[in-house]
């Protein structure tokens, strides 16, 4: 005969209290995750954000030493030691109104390097730079471009272009206008230029200036380096590098003509006759920029001060950002070499 299994009496499982802690412990780990995972996305946030502010700083600063350093380039032409040279409004598209003109004696060219400092209102010769952040500097740099064209190709008319002749006998060393018919310099081998014509670049101006927003049409309220450019003949803004909260700018300035550095300065001096009263004498730039994150950081704020130059030795990080400092120093190739002593 078959032995019978006992029956169970009773049903195994949890009782309520076991529900209630374990539901409990399940919760108060639910809750932990979340918090590391909330803190790790919230310091990985603030990392992309500080990181995104160093990627723009270098940037920025590395187009405007760029810039700078191509101050004053006029191509092969090397203005004459008595070349007299004056500042012109970086607003006025005009090409006869730049400051050229060769048909003086000594002949007049535009200054390399132009600046405003803490410019609260701009003077009318500046005024198309929209949205300037009051107090931060403004700077114009003047030359032509790079790539050089054929005279056949330049259709334009207001347009201006510096021709520069290759020829010891040519009697003009170098020609500026707005018209192809002009540029008949020859080249090294004093060919027939019809023949075998020497290019010409176009000549342009950039000012940099620090914006108070990005998109302005409403403002976003993104402090934003920006530069207009005169160019074909047109003004163009363009933005550059977002959280640029302040730019400030030092003068070299070459007292004895060598072209070194013998004193820095904001500006000019306002002393007449001074070389330190003259932009022409600017053979380096110092630049100074702050900038700020792209987006609120969390914990600690940002309570350092920071000193981009005189009058501004102890700014400030805006609230809830955390900042970066640049500091540069361009020498004005062009500019300087041209004062070196062989």
């Amino acid at each position: 005969m078959a032995k019978r299994m006992p029956q169970r009496t009773g049903m195994a499982g949890m009782t309520l209290i076991e529900l209630m802690i374990a539901m409990t412990i399940g919760l108060a780990l639910t809750i932990a995750v979340s918090a590391v995972y909330v803190n790790t996305s919230r310091a990985r946030n603030d990392l992309e954000r500080v990181s995104q502010a160093t990627d723009n700083a270098r940037f920025a600063v590395d187009l405007l030493t760029e810039d700078l350093r191509h101050a004053g380039f006029f191509g092969p032409f090397i203005p004459a030691n008595d070349a007299v040279y004056v500042p012109s409004d970086p607003c006025n598209t005009a090409w006869n109104a730049q400051g050229w003109d060769l048909t003086a004696s000594p002949q007049q060219m535009p200054v390399a390097v132009e600046g405003l400092d803490d410019p609260v209102a701009l003077p009318a010769g500046w005024a198309c730079l929209p949205d300037v952040l009051p107090g931060s500097d403004v700077v114009t740099l003047r030359r032509v471009v790079e790539t050089p064209v054929m005279p056949a190709s330049i259709t334009t008319t207001d347009v201006p272009y510096v021709q520069a002749s290759q020829c010891t006998t040519d009697a003009d060393p170098v020609r500026y206008s707005n018209d192809s018919a002009v540029f008949t310099l020859r080249n090294l081998a004093c060919d027939d230029p019809a023949l075998s014509p020497v290019p010409a670049r176009q000549y342009i101006t950039r000012t940099y200036y620090v914006a108070s927003c990005n998109v302005c049409a409403p403002s976003d309220g993104v402090p934003t380096l920006k530069r207009v450019e005169m160019r074909d003949g047109a003004l163009t803004v363009q933005a550059l590098a977002e959280g640029v909260v302040d730019m400030q700018l030092q003068y070299g300035f070459d007292a004895d003509g060598d072209g070194d550095v013998d004193a820095y300065q904001v500006g000019l001096n306002g002393v007449g006759g001074d070389p330190g009263n003259d932009w022409s004498n600017v053979m380096a730039v110092r630049t100074h920029m702050l900038m700020q994150s792209t987006g609120r950081i969390s914990g600690a704020a940002d309570t350092r001060t920071y000193n981009l130059g005189p009058g501004h030795t102890a700014e400030t990080c805006p609230d809830g950002r955390r900042c970066i400092l640049t500091n540069n120093t361009v020498r004005l190739i062009n500019v300087a070499g041209r004062r070196e002593t062989p």
